[in-house]
């Protein structure tokens, strides 16, 4: 039985969305939310559900884009927000090389207790719908946390690449 469960952003998720935003602005954290489909550069809750809405239509995007879907990951036991995960559908040049099909994200206050692990696998069994064959999943040499819930969940590196100074790992996953 999971924990989590997958949500599609709506408008009354908008306070628990910009609140799992804010854990990110404290000063020991990064700002940049990976799997968040840019909710770090979002002017305003609407202007971010949109876009998400926009991505996950099978309609003309711009040509460094994919379609994908963005889901809030909460707790089955009190609903809450633990985090983030963006699933795109197919891989551009720039995907393949250090984006990969899934991106996510735990809040802060939510790390170390497995909610990663468990957010990798939902993302995986989402996957399936898509008929992938297998998935590429990236995360930065230093993120040794990641690395583990990759692993973890059938993750097996292929290699590391520079990015911009950023060593990134690249796994893929067997569906």
């Amino acid at each position: 039985m999971s924990i989590l469960y997958l949500q599609e952003p709506t408008r009354e998720s908008k306070e628990d969305v910009w609140s799992f935003r804010e854990s990110f602005r404290a000063p020991e954290y990064i700002t940049n939310i990976p799997g968040s489909a840019g909710l770090e550069e979002a002017t305003s809750y609407d202007d971010w559900l949109e876009n998400v809405e926009a991505y996950q239509k099978d309609q003309p995007l711009p040509p460094d884009k994919v379609v994908a879907s963005t889901f809030l990951v909460r707790r089955v036991k009190g609903k809450q927000m633990v985090g983030i995960v963006n699933i795109r559908h197919s891989l551009n040049d720039y995907l393949l090389q250090v984006g990969g099909h899934i991106g996510y994200s735990i809040g802060p206050q939510y790390r170390g207790k497995g909610y990663g692990t468990e957010l990798l696998r939902l993302s995986l069994e989402f996957c399936r719908t898509l008929h992938l064959d297998r998935v590429l999943v990236t995360c930065d040499v230093r993120n040794t946390a990641s690395a583990k819930v990759i692993m973890a969940n059938g993750g097996v590196l292929e290699n590391e690449v520079e990015q911009n100074g950023v060593i990134k790992q690249r796994y893929w996953i067997q569906l």
